[in-house]
């Protein structure tokens, strides 16, 4: 399909003629997902995001490359971006789905139109599109071999499921509701400012939708319960950006009262992780995060069994275990299969009491015929249990620290590490991609999960074609920038 171009490219073009489209306006109010790009940046948008895309399909000419690929996928119609698309392009693209049926979303991609004539010239050359249709009487063309259809009004070409475009037929000529007006999506685009891309997710009308299609899988309590969930995260919404240096994300969470999560834990933060840590992530006051879940769905059939599970472990989750839960973390170590390792760590704001229930939960272990071993190296009180390649898992608390590690150099770097990420240079280099009112809370050492995938497919023909443009990536880092917002930053090369 010549008209489902890449929403990332066509950035050599100087043209913007299409700008006051908004492709929110093709949608329909009740869209979950909605994600929108401009196709054709200009000034220093378009400067950063060529830089970017060199990097990202390693080419000094990232706009020719795009428009090879789309003239690669268009010939098979006799066709090409400079005589059938760029004419009548307009500057913005858009995907989105516009509902569930059936257990399977509707999708559909919307690009904005300079000259409906022409992108209507376009279409007719697409041959897989061999049936006309209409719909209140809007003319459109149907693919029978996968069902997809295809039109072009009111400024719009759309190609997707037919169910799709049905939908947007109706919201832009018969006057339908359109996500343009959700006030949650105008509230996220204020927040993120005007990056060229964006993502929208409305979280409610995704668990309708989803809901809608489980039946009657779900009972009155568990529609509550989720409800409930969502209540505090209604929206969210993602700014998109990128310059020689990094894709960058701006994200922003609507909903009533503060937002989810405690931000990064002060007394275990990113920077003291273990120097190796190849993942590490952390959150301040974990057993206020998880008790405000677990009193969402205490009138569920989930609190049911979490009572039942009390019951049979004679452990009472909120006393025993989340009242002395302060600060988390956890880490993931090793650059090989063999040396993989990591943990997860609490902040103990009661270390009798963490000793008491890791005593508790010994016992309830030994019930059940296990045989837990001795604690750990350095540890008050714990046990260890045996687990696969001839590592144990290690559960222990050490001074404050309670631990959970896969391997004794685990336990051993979550609570003395030789050295921290504050000096690791992958690290602080992702660090530096983040604004300085942003917390960080998360990293990934991406080059480190691309050396995994090599080892295990490293060999599969489509791995090596895509491993170029994986290799561009640096390291993914997040965190708090704010109430409610947060960035993330993909370094590139």
């Amino acid at each position: 399909m010549a008209l489902a171009i890449p929403i990332a490219g066509c950035g050599s073009s100087d043209s913007s003629s299409g700008g006051d489209n908004d492709p929110a306006k093709a949608v329909p109010a009740s869209a979950p997902l909605y994600l929108e790009a401009t196709v054709r940046p200009s000034g220093k948008q378009r400067t950063d995001l060529e830089a970017a895309l060199g990097k990202i399909l390693n080419t000094g000419d990232p706009g020719g490359k795009i428009k090879e690929l789309i003239n690669q996928s268009a010939s098979k119609d006799g066709q090409s971006y400079e005589k059938d698309i760029e004419p009548w392009l307009g500057d913005k693209a858009a995907i989105t789905i516009t509902g569930v049926a059936a257990g399977k979303p509707q999708t559909a991609a919307i690009l904005t139109s300079t000259d409906d004539s022409k992108a209507e010239d376009s279409l007719s050359k697409e041959k897989s599109y061999s049936d006309k249709r209409s719909y209140e009487g809007t003319d459109y063309r149907y693919d029978p071999s996968d069902r997809s259809a295809a039109a072009v009004t009111k400024g719009f070409a759309i190609v997707g499921d037919e169910t799709a475009v049905k939908q947007i037929i109706g919201v832009l000529d018969k006057g339908g509701d359109s996500l343009a007006s959700n006030v949650d999506l105008q509230d996220a685009r204020d927040k993120v400012g005007g990056d060229p891309g964006f993502m929208f997710v409305d979280l409610q009308s995704l668990l309708r939708d989803t809901m809608g299609s489980a039946g009657s899988a779900l009972g009155p309590q568990q529609l509550s319960a989720f409800n409930g969930l969502f209540k505090s995260l209604r929206a969210i919404g993602v700014g998109v950006s990128a310059n020689a240096d990094a894709v960058r994300m701006n994200v922003v969470t609507l909903g009533e009262g503060p937002g989810t999560g405690q931000g990064p834990g002060s007394s275990l933060p990113l920077d003291k992780a273990p120097g190796d840590s190849w993942l590490a992530l952390t959150q301040s006051d974990i057993g206020k995060s998880i008790q405000g879940v677990l009193d969402s769905l205490k009138d569920s059939s989930t609190g049911d069994q979490i009572t039942q599970l009390e019951t049979a472990t004679g452990l009472n989750l909120k006393e025993d275990l989340l009242s002395w839960m302060g600060d988390a973390a956890v880490f993931v170590e090793g650059d090989s299969v063999p040396a993989l390792g990591g943990a997860l760590v609490v902040e103990s704001t009661d270390p009798a009491k963490t000793r008491a229930t890791i005593t508790k939960l010994k016992g309830f272990l030994t019930q059940f015929n296990q045989r837990p071993g001795p604690a750990p190296d350095g540890a008050s009180a714990g046990f260890s249990l045996p687990a696969g390649n001839g590592k144990p898992v290690l559960i222990g608390v050490a001074g404050s620290r309670f631990v959970i590690a896969y391997g004794a150099k685990a336990f051993h770097d979550a609570t003395n590490p030789s050295s921290t990420l504050g000096s690791n240079s992958t690290f602080q280099g992702a660090k530096g991609l983040l604004g300085s009112s942003a917390k960080p809370s998360f990293y990934l050492d991406w080059q480190t999960v691309v050396r995994f995938i090599t080892l295990a497919g490293g060999n599969d023909p489509g791995f090596q074609k895509a491993k170029p443009y994986l290799d561009a990536f640096t390291a993914i880092i997040g965190g708090g920038s704010g109430d409610r917002t947060a960035e993330v930053a993909i370094g590139l090369k």
